[in-house]
Protein backbone atom coordinates (compact mmCIF):
# COMPACT_ATOMS: atom_id res chain seq x y z
CA UNK A 1 0.00 0.00 0.00
CA UNK A 2 1.33 3.42 -0.94
CA UNK A 3 0.53 7.13 -0.73
CA UNK A 4 -0.95 8.09 -4.08
CA UNK A 5 -0.40 11.85 -4.31
CA UNK A 6 1.01 14.90 -2.59
CA UNK A 7 4.10 15.50 -0.49
CA UNK A 8 4.46 11.80 0.43
CA UNK A 9 3.62 10.48 -3.01
CA UNK A 10 4.68 6.87 -3.77
CA UNK A 11 5.92 6.19 -0.24
CA UNK A 12 5.00 2.68 0.91
CA UNK A 13 3.09 2.35 4.16
CA UNK A 14 3.29 -0.39 6.78
CA UNK A 15 0.10 -2.46 7.06
CA UNK A 16 -1.35 -4.79 9.68
CA UNK A 17 -2.31 -8.44 9.24
CA UNK A 18 -5.75 -8.54 10.82
CA UNK A 19 -9.32 -9.38 9.86
CA UNK A 20 -10.51 -6.16 11.52
CA UNK A 21 -8.05 -3.88 9.69
CA UNK A 22 -8.98 -3.99 6.02
CA UNK A 23 -6.95 -1.49 3.99
CA UNK A 24 -8.86 0.50 1.38
CA UNK A 25 -7.47 -0.46 -2.03
CA UNK A 26 -5.39 2.08 -3.94
CA UNK A 27 -8.01 2.26 -6.70
CA UNK A 28 -10.86 3.03 -4.30
CA UNK A 29 -8.66 5.45 -2.36
CA UNK A 30 -7.80 7.31 -5.55
CA UNK A 31 -11.48 7.57 -6.51
CA UNK A 32 -12.34 8.82 -3.02
CA UNK A 33 -9.74 11.57 -3.07
CA UNK A 34 -10.57 12.58 -6.63
CA UNK A 35 -14.11 13.20 -5.44
CA UNK A 36 -12.83 15.17 -2.43
CA UNK A 37 -10.17 17.07 -4.39
CA UNK A 38 -11.69 20.48 -3.65
CA UNK A 39 -12.33 19.70 0.02
CA UNK A 40 -8.98 18.35 1.23
CA UNK A 41 -6.51 21.30 0.95
CA UNK A 42 -6.54 23.17 4.26
CA UNK A 43 -9.20 20.96 5.84
CA UNK A 44 -9.37 19.42 9.31
CA UNK A 45 -9.65 15.64 8.75
CA UNK A 46 -10.88 12.95 11.17
CA UNK A 47 -10.01 9.33 10.34
CA UNK A 48 -12.06 6.94 12.52
CA UNK A 49 -11.18 3.23 12.62
CA UNK A 50 -7.90 4.31 11.09
CA UNK A 51 -6.20 0.92 10.71
CA UNK A 52 -2.78 1.69 9.26
CA UNK A 53 -3.71 5.37 8.91
CA UNK A 54 -3.58 5.28 5.09
CA UNK A 55 -6.65 7.47 4.52
CA UNK A 56 -5.69 10.20 6.99
CA UNK A 57 -2.09 10.15 5.73
CA UNK A 58 -3.33 10.54 2.14
CA UNK A 59 -5.33 13.58 3.28
CA UNK A 60 -2.28 15.11 4.97
CA UNK A 61 -0.10 14.39 1.95
CA UNK A 62 -2.63 16.21 -0.25
CA UNK A 63 -2.66 19.32 1.91
CA UNK A 64 -5.03 18.80 4.84
CA UNK A 65 -4.18 21.26 7.62
CA UNK A 66 -4.37 18.54 10.26
CA UNK A 67 -5.68 15.02 10.83
CA UNK A 68 -6.80 13.09 13.88
CA UNK A 69 -6.51 9.30 13.81
CA UNK A 70 -8.80 7.21 16.04
CA UNK A 71 -7.92 3.55 16.53
CA UNK A 72 -8.58 1.10 19.38
CA UNK A 73 -5.97 -1.50 18.44
CA UNK A 74 -2.55 -1.07 20.06
CA UNK A 75 -0.81 -2.66 17.07
CA UNK A 76 -2.67 -0.38 14.69
CA UNK A 77 -1.72 2.71 16.72
CA UNK A 78 1.94 1.67 16.54
CA UNK A 79 1.55 1.22 12.78
CA UNK A 80 -0.02 4.67 12.35
CA UNK A 81 2.80 6.33 14.28
CA UNK A 82 5.42 4.52 12.19
CA UNK A 83 3.73 5.60 8.98
CA UNK A 84 3.41 9.20 10.13
CA UNK A 85 7.09 9.29 11.06
CA UNK A 86 8.13 7.71 7.76
CA UNK A 87 6.05 10.15 5.69
CA UNK A 88 7.22 13.12 7.82
CA UNK A 89 3.61 14.14 8.47
CA UNK A 90 3.50 13.60 12.25
CA UNK A 91 3.68 17.33 13.02
CA UNK A 92 0.14 17.82 11.66
CA UNK A 93 -1.33 14.67 13.19
CA UNK A 94 -2.89 13.53 16.45
CA UNK A 95 -3.34 9.82 17.21
CA UNK A 96 -5.97 8.74 19.74
CA UNK A 97 -5.85 5.20 21.10
CA UNK A 98 -9.50 4.92 22.04
CA UNK A 99 -12.88 3.42 21.27
CA UNK A 100 -14.47 5.37 18.41
CA UNK A 101 -17.56 6.49 20.35
CA UNK A 102 -15.47 7.51 23.36
CA UNK A 103 -13.11 9.39 21.06
CA UNK A 104 -15.97 11.65 19.95
CA UNK A 105 -16.39 12.83 23.53
CA UNK A 106 -12.64 13.28 23.98
CA UNK A 107 -12.42 15.44 20.85
CA UNK A 108 -15.45 17.48 21.93
CA UNK A 109 -13.74 18.28 25.22
CA UNK A 110 -10.68 19.40 23.25
CA UNK A 111 -12.89 21.83 21.30
CA UNK A 112 -12.18 20.11 18.01
CA UNK A 113 -14.27 20.44 14.83
CA UNK A 114 -13.77 18.81 11.45
CA UNK A 115 -14.42 19.52 7.79
CA UNK A 116 -14.15 15.89 6.64
CA UNK A 117 -14.81 12.75 8.70
CA UNK A 118 -13.99 9.33 7.26
CA UNK A 119 -14.76 6.01 8.90
CA UNK A 120 -14.08 2.47 7.76
CA UNK A 121 -15.22 0.17 10.60
CA UNK A 122 -15.17 -3.64 10.57
CA UNK A 123 -18.10 -4.80 8.48
CA UNK A 124 -21.26 -6.28 9.93
CA UNK A 125 -20.86 -5.05 13.52
CA UNK A 126 -23.00 -1.87 13.29
CA UNK A 127 -20.10 0.19 14.64
CA UNK A 128 -20.73 2.89 12.02
CA UNK A 129 -24.27 3.30 13.38
CA UNK A 130 -23.00 3.79 16.94
CA UNK A 131 -20.53 6.47 15.80
CA UNK A 132 -23.09 8.25 13.60
CA UNK A 133 -25.56 8.30 16.52
CA UNK A 134 -22.88 9.95 18.65
CA UNK A 135 -21.87 12.40 15.91
CA UNK A 136 -25.44 13.55 15.23
CA UNK A 137 -25.70 16.98 16.82
CA UNK A 138 -22.07 16.89 17.99
CA UNK A 139 -20.03 20.12 17.81
CA UNK A 140 -17.43 18.10 15.90
CA UNK A 141 -19.72 18.65 12.89
CA UNK A 142 -21.30 21.73 11.38
CA UNK A 143 -23.48 22.29 8.32
CA UNK A 144 -20.45 22.04 6.03
CA UNK A 145 -18.92 18.86 7.46
CA UNK A 146 -18.73 15.91 5.07
CA UNK A 147 -18.92 12.41 6.57
CA UNK A 148 -17.87 9.45 4.43
CA UNK A 149 -18.64 5.94 5.64
CA UNK A 150 -17.22 2.80 4.03
CA UNK A 151 -19.30 -0.34 4.42
CA UNK A 152 -20.16 -3.59 2.68
CA UNK A 153 -22.86 -3.48 0.01
CA UNK A 154 -25.53 -4.99 2.27
CA UNK A 155 -25.29 -2.58 5.21
CA UNK A 156 -28.52 -0.64 5.70
CA UNK A 157 -28.51 3.07 6.52
CA UNK A 158 -32.27 3.70 6.67
CA UNK A 159 -31.84 5.18 10.15
CA UNK A 160 -30.03 8.32 8.91
CA UNK A 161 -33.22 10.40 8.70
CA UNK A 162 -34.03 9.56 12.31
CA UNK A 163 -30.62 10.95 13.29
CA UNK A 164 -31.21 14.16 11.36
CA UNK A 165 -28.49 13.21 8.88
CA UNK A 166 -28.90 13.33 5.12
CA UNK A 167 -27.43 10.92 2.60
CA UNK A 168 -26.27 12.90 -0.42
CA UNK A 169 -24.47 10.29 -2.46
CA UNK A 170 -23.58 6.60 -2.57
CA UNK A 171 -20.60 5.36 -4.57
CA UNK A 172 -20.67 1.58 -5.06
CA UNK A 173 -17.69 -0.62 -5.83
CA UNK A 174 -17.49 -4.38 -6.42
CA UNK A 175 -17.67 -5.46 -2.78
CA UNK A 176 -18.25 -2.28 -0.79
CA UNK A 177 -19.57 1.26 -0.95
CA UNK A 178 -18.91 4.80 0.25
CA UNK A 179 -21.76 6.87 1.63
CA UNK A 180 -21.43 10.66 1.64
CA UNK A 181 -23.39 12.22 4.46
CA UNK A 182 -23.62 15.95 5.09
CA UNK A 183 -23.81 19.16 3.09
CA UNK A 184 -22.58 17.58 -0.13
CA UNK A 185 -22.15 19.97 -3.04
CA UNK A 186 -22.34 18.01 -6.27
CA UNK A 187 -19.34 18.54 -8.53
CA UNK A 188 -20.17 18.78 -12.21
CA UNK A 189 -18.04 19.00 -15.32
CA UNK A 190 -18.61 19.24 -19.07
CA UNK A 191 -16.65 17.30 -21.65
CA UNK A 192 -17.48 19.07 -24.95
CA UNK A 193 -16.83 18.02 -28.52
CA UNK A 194 -18.31 17.24 -31.91
CA UNK A 195 -17.98 13.46 -31.45
CA UNK A 196 -18.48 12.87 -35.18
CA UNK A 197 -18.21 9.97 -34.44
CA UNK A 198 -17.26 9.16 -30.84
CA UNK A 199 -13.97 7.22 -30.63
CA UNK A 200 -12.34 5.02 -28.00
CA UNK A 201 -10.14 8.01 -27.19
CA UNK A 202 -13.24 10.05 -26.33
CA UNK A 203 -14.60 7.17 -24.26
CA UNK A 204 -11.31 6.96 -22.35
CA UNK A 205 -11.61 10.61 -21.30
CA UNK A 206 -15.31 10.18 -20.45
CA UNK A 207 -14.69 7.21 -18.13
CA UNK A 208 -11.80 8.88 -16.33
CA UNK A 209 -13.69 12.15 -15.92
CA UNK A 210 -16.71 10.30 -14.56
CA UNK A 211 -14.47 9.00 -11.76
CA UNK A 212 -13.41 12.55 -10.88
CA UNK A 213 -16.80 14.28 -10.78
CA UNK A 214 -20.22 13.49 -9.34
CA UNK A 215 -21.82 14.28 -12.67
CA UNK A 216 -20.28 14.55 -16.13
CA UNK A 217 -22.15 16.18 -18.98
CA UNK A 218 -20.95 15.17 -22.43
CA UNK A 219 -21.78 18.24 -24.50
CA UNK A 220 -22.27 17.50 -28.20
CA UNK A 221 -21.64 20.64 -30.22
CA UNK A 222 -23.95 21.64 -33.05
CA UNK A 223 -21.42 23.55 -35.18
CA UNK A 224 -23.34 25.18 -38.04
CA UNK A 225 -20.06 26.07 -39.79
CA UNK A 226 -19.33 22.38 -40.43
CA UNK A 227 -21.09 19.61 -42.35
CA UNK A 228 -20.91 16.64 -39.97
CA UNK A 229 -21.18 13.02 -41.02
CA UNK A 230 -23.89 12.49 -38.40
CA UNK A 231 -26.61 14.91 -37.35
CA UNK A 232 -26.67 16.35 -33.85
CA UNK A 233 -29.52 14.03 -32.88
CA UNK A 234 -27.65 11.00 -34.24
CA UNK A 235 -24.46 11.89 -32.37
CA UNK A 236 -26.34 12.45 -29.11
CA UNK A 237 -28.14 9.12 -29.46
CA UNK A 238 -24.93 7.26 -30.31
CA UNK A 239 -23.20 8.68 -27.24
CA UNK A 240 -26.15 7.86 -24.99
CA UNK A 241 -25.88 4.27 -26.16
CA UNK A 242 -22.11 4.18 -25.60
CA UNK A 243 -22.22 5.59 -22.03
CA UNK A 244 -25.43 3.87 -20.90
CA UNK A 245 -23.50 1.84 -18.32
CA UNK A 246 -21.91 4.90 -16.67
CA UNK A 247 -24.61 6.16 -14.27
CA UNK A 248 -23.23 9.65 -13.59
CA UNK A 249 -22.83 10.63 -17.25
CA UNK A 250 -25.49 12.35 -19.30
CA UNK A 251 -25.36 13.50 -22.91
CA UNK A 252 -26.72 16.82 -24.14
CA UNK A 253 -26.54 18.71 -27.41
CA UNK A 254 -25.75 22.41 -27.44
CA UNK A 255 -25.00 25.34 -29.71
CA UNK A 256 -23.42 28.73 -29.14
CA UNK A 257 -20.75 29.50 -26.55
CA UNK A 258 -19.48 26.67 -24.38
CA UNK A 259 -19.28 28.91 -21.30
CA UNK A 260 -22.96 29.82 -21.71
CA UNK A 261 -23.84 26.12 -21.88
CA UNK A 262 -21.76 25.53 -18.74
CA UNK A 263 -23.52 28.29 -16.81
CA UNK A 264 -26.94 27.05 -17.90
CA UNK A 265 -26.10 23.72 -16.28
CA UNK A 266 -24.38 25.13 -13.17
CA UNK A 267 -21.00 23.72 -14.25
CA UNK A 268 -17.68 25.25 -13.17
CA UNK A 269 -15.25 22.84 -14.87
CA UNK A 270 -14.59 22.03 -18.52
CA UNK A 271 -12.67 18.85 -19.32
CA UNK A 272 -10.50 18.64 -22.43
CA UNK A 273 -8.36 15.77 -23.67
CA UNK A 274 -4.80 16.28 -24.91
CA UNK A 275 -3.19 13.90 -27.41
CA UNK A 276 -0.01 15.85 -28.16
CA UNK A 277 1.85 19.13 -27.59
CA UNK A 278 0.11 20.58 -30.63
CA UNK A 279 -3.25 19.97 -28.94
CA UNK A 280 -2.07 21.81 -25.84
CA UNK A 281 -1.15 24.98 -27.73
CA UNK A 282 -4.63 25.16 -29.26
CA UNK A 283 -6.50 24.11 -26.12
CA UNK A 284 -4.56 26.54 -23.91
CA UNK A 285 -5.62 29.44 -26.12
CA UNK A 286 -9.27 28.35 -25.94
CA UNK A 287 -9.07 27.82 -22.16
CA UNK A 288 -7.56 31.25 -21.61
CA UNK A 289 -10.20 32.86 -23.80
CA UNK A 290 -12.95 31.10 -21.86
CA UNK A 291 -11.35 32.20 -18.60
CA UNK A 292 -11.32 35.80 -19.80
CA UNK A 293 -15.05 35.89 -20.56
CA UNK A 294 -16.04 33.52 -17.74
CA UNK A 295 -13.63 33.82 -14.75
CA UNK A 296 -15.79 31.44 -12.71
CA UNK A 297 -15.16 28.51 -15.06
CA UNK A 298 -11.92 26.52 -15.16
CA UNK A 299 -10.53 24.03 -17.68
CA UNK A 300 -8.98 20.69 -16.68
CA UNK A 301 -6.72 18.91 -19.18
CA UNK A 302 -6.47 15.12 -19.23
CA UNK A 303 -3.73 13.44 -21.23
CA UNK A 304 -5.21 10.83 -23.54
CA UNK A 305 -4.11 7.29 -22.74
CA UNK A 306 -1.10 6.43 -24.88
CA UNK A 307 -2.93 3.72 -26.85
CA UNK A 308 -5.29 6.39 -28.22
CA UNK A 309 -2.83 9.27 -28.66
CA UNK A 310 -3.01 9.05 -32.47
CA UNK A 311 -6.78 8.72 -32.67
CA UNK A 312 -9.30 11.31 -33.87
CA UNK A 313 -12.75 11.34 -35.45
CA UNK A 314 -11.19 12.62 -38.68
CA UNK A 315 -8.85 9.61 -38.85
CA UNK A 316 -11.77 7.24 -38.25
CA UNK A 317 -13.87 8.83 -41.00
CA UNK A 318 -11.05 8.83 -43.52
CA UNK A 319 -10.26 5.16 -42.99
CA UNK A 320 -13.93 4.17 -42.97
CA UNK A 321 -14.58 6.05 -46.22
CA UNK A 322 -12.02 3.80 -47.92
CA UNK A 323 -13.55 0.66 -46.49
CA UNK A 324 -10.89 0.07 -43.82
CA UNK A 325 -12.05 -1.87 -40.74
CA UNK A 326 -12.08 0.65 -37.87
CA UNK A 327 -13.43 -1.59 -35.12
CA UNK A 328 -10.26 -0.98 -33.05
CA UNK A 329 -10.93 2.77 -33.11
CA UNK A 330 -14.57 3.13 -32.07
CA UNK A 331 -16.91 1.69 -29.41
CA UNK A 332 -18.65 -1.52 -30.35
CA UNK A 333 -22.07 0.11 -29.96
CA UNK A 334 -21.60 2.36 -33.01
CA UNK A 335 -19.73 0.06 -35.41
CA UNK A 336 -22.83 -0.94 -37.38
CA UNK A 337 -24.02 2.68 -37.53
CA UNK A 338 -20.73 3.89 -39.01
CA UNK A 339 -20.52 1.00 -41.47
CA UNK A 340 -24.10 1.58 -42.64
CA UNK A 341 -23.50 5.29 -43.11
CA UNK A 342 -20.59 4.76 -45.47
CA UNK A 343 -22.39 1.96 -47.27
CA UNK A 344 -25.21 4.39 -47.98
CA UNK A 345 -22.79 7.08 -49.11
CA UNK A 346 -21.02 4.72 -51.53
CA UNK A 347 -24.31 3.66 -53.04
Amino acid sequence: MRVIAGSARSLKLVTIDSMDTRPTTDRIKETLFNMLSNDIPGCRFLDVFSGSGAIGIEALSRGAAMAVFVENSRKAVECINKNLAFTKLADRAQVLSADAVQAVGMLERQGQAFDVIFMDPPYGKLLEKAVLERLAGSPLMDDDTMVIVESDLDTNFDYLDDLGLELYKTKKYKTNKHLYIGDWKMSRAIYPGSFDPVTLGHLDIIKRSAEMFDELIVGVLNNTAKSPLFSLEERVNMLKNVVSDIPNVKVMGFGGLLVDFARQNDVKVIVRGLRAVSDFEYELQIAQSNRKVAPDIDTVFLATSIEYSYLSSSVVKEYASFGVDVHDFIPEEIRDTLRDRYSIDRD
